[in-house]
């Protein structure tokens, strides 16, 4: 016997193909997944595009402005006196070299911090879902000198 003909609207094509071509090309773990319901998932990709959207509509901006402005002023003081222009700009490559040496440095810093930064949403996002059980026990003390702890090392780093 035939199988029926189901009718599949575009759209419901169109879902069910890009859910396949997603999952087939995602690259990331899923053991996080498991751990998180769908909000805090949610939660987590707006607070990263909101990061992102900050920083390429404000610090993109200003960044490209103040290159273009260095360029136009080495440009003109070296059409004026190219000595000078030497003298005042010999800053800029060597503060390239410095920030392109001292890279992994900052790398190690950043994932420090953020590390710490991890630890302390997840003791606040954990107390906010878990203070009747915190109260009820007798532990809202002990557990806010372990979050105060968390926020202290999360500071120094």
């Amino acid at each position: 016997m035939p199988r029926p003909i189901t009718r599949c609207s575009p759209s419901r094509r169109a879902r069910a193909s890009a859910w396949r071509n997603s999952s087939e090309s995602c690259r990331c773990p899923s053991s996080g997944f498991g751990r998180r319901n769908t909000a805090d998932l949610t939660s987590a990709v707006l607070d990263d595009c909101a990061q992102v959207e900050q920083v390429f509509s404000h610090v993109m901006p200003e960044l490209i402005g103040t290159i273009c402005s260095t360029t136009i002023a080495a440009l003109v003081m070296f059409i004026y006196d190219w000595r000078l222009s030497l003298a005042v700009f010999w800053v800029v490559p060597v503060s390239f070299i410095i920030v392109g040496l001292s890279s992994t440095i900052q790398t190690k810093f950043g994932t420090k911090y953020l590390r710490h930064t991890i630890v302390v949403a997840s003791g606040i996002q954990e107390c906010l879902e878990r203070m009747s059980q915190i109260r009820a026990s007798g532990q809202s003390a002990r557990y806010m000198k372990g979050l105060s702890d968390d926020i202290n090392a999360m500071e120094r780093a």
